[in-house]
C-alpha cells in the first residue's frame, strides 16, 4: 500500500528561532504600516531636531510605522541647517513612505510642499527666548563650523555674553526664525493634519504621553512598553552622560532644561528682545501678556 505523503511543515516551523527573532528585531519587519504616506517634521533651529531625527531613525520606529527617515536639508542643501522664513522652492517631489525630518521652514512655505493624499505634519515650538540662548552657546562653542557658523563664532568670541545675546537676537530676526515661529502659532486651526508640540514638554522628564500623542497623530502604533524603552535609550542622561541641568557649553546637549533664558536675560536684552519680537511669546502662549 502506497504511503501517504507527509504534509509539508509551515515556514514558521522550519525557520530557526534565532533567524525569526533576528527578522523581527530588524528594520525589515514591519508590525504596523502608518496610514500616513508621509510625515513632515517641521521646526526652527534649536528645537531638538537632531534628537528627533535619531528617534525617527531608530529601527523600532520603522517597525511600527513602515516609514524611514528622510533628511531633506542634508539631501538638497548639504549637511547644515537651512534658513527658515526665506522663500524655499519644493519643485522636487519628495519620496513617499518617509518621515521628512527635519524641515526648517515657516508655515507659508510648508504649504507649497507637494504632498500625497494621506499625510501628517507636526511642528515643534519652543520659547523663543530659550532659542536665543541655545543658539548663542551652540554657535559660539559646540556647532560644527558649517555655513556661516565660523563667521558668527569669530564675532561672538570678541564679545561679552550680554552683547553676544543682543547680536543673536538681531541675527535670528533677520534670519526669519521669529517670523517662522509666529507663522505656525495657529497652523492646527488652518490644517487638521498639523499637530503643534512644545519643545519643553517633549524634552521634559515624563515625556511618554507627549510622544504617545505625537505617534498617534502620525499613526505610529508603538506599544507603550516599547515607546518607554525607546525614550529611555535616547534620554538626555544617556546621550550626554550628565544629569539634566548640568551644563557643558562645549557639547550639543548643553543643559537639557527649559527656562534657561532667565539666567542670561538682563534688562537690556529683554528690552531688545521685546522690541524685535513684539508679542511673540504671548502668541505662542509662553506668557499671558506682553508685560512680562
Amino acid at each position: 500500500m502506497e504511503q501517504k505523503r507527509a504534509i509539508p511543515m509551515t515556514l514558521s516551523k522550519i525557520v530557526p528561532s534565532k533567524v525569526k527573532r533576528f527578522v523581527k528585531e530588524s528594520r525589515l519587519y514591519v508590525r504596523h504600516k502608518s496610514s500616513a504616506l508621509n510625515v513632515y517634521h517641521c521646526c526652527v533651529q534649536k528645537t531638538a531636531s537632531k534628537w528627533l531625527e535619531i528617534i525617527f531613525s531608530d529601527p523600532r520606529t520603522y517597525k511600527y510605522s513602515g516609514l524611514v527617515p528622510y533628511n531633506y536639508a542634508k539631501t538638497f542643501y548639504g549637511d547644515f541647517n537651512i534658513v527658515q522664513g526665506k522663500p524655499t522652492s519644493f519643485t522636487d517631489v519628495l519620496p513617499q513612505n518617509v518621515i521628512v525630518t527635519p524641515i526648517y521652514i515657516d508655515f507659508q512655505n510648508y504649504l507649497t510642499i507637494p504632498k500625497p493624499e494621506h499625510f501628517k505634519t507636526f511642528f515643534i515650538a519652543r520659547d523663543p527666548r530659550d532659542v536665543v540662548v541655545s543658539w548663542y552657546f551652540s554657535v559660539r562653542y559646540s556647532h560644527r563650523p558649517v555655513g556661516r557658523v565660523a563667521e558668527h563664532r569669530e564675532v561672538l568670541n570678541d564679545m561679552p555674553v550680554s552683547e553676544g545675546l543682543l547680536y543673536s537676537i538681531d541675527y535670528l530676526d533677520e534670519y526669519g526664525l521669529f517670523g517662522a515661529l509666529r507663522s505656525w502659532a495657529d497652523a492646527p486651526a488652518k490644517d487638521p493634519n498639523v499637530l503643534l508640540i512644545r519643545f519643553e514638554e517633549m524634552t521634559a522628564p515624563g515625556n511618554h504621553d507627549v510622544f504617545r500623542r505625537l505617534f498617534l497623530h502620525c499613526d505610529i502604533q508603538m506599544p507603550d512598553k516599547v515607546l518607554s524603552q525607546l525614550l529611555d535609550d535616547h534620554s538626555f542622561e544617556k546621550l550626554s552622560g550628565r544629569k539634566r541641568g548640568q551644563e557643558d557649553q562645549h557639547t550639543h546637549y548643553r543643559k537639557g532644561v527649559a527656562g534657561d533664558w532667565q539666567n542670561h536675560f538682563d534688562d537690556s536684552i529683554t528690552k531688545r528682545f521685546k522690541a524685535v519680537t513684539n508679542d511673540l511669546v504671548v502668541q505662542l502662549a509662553y506668557e499671558k501678556d506682553s508685560a512680562w
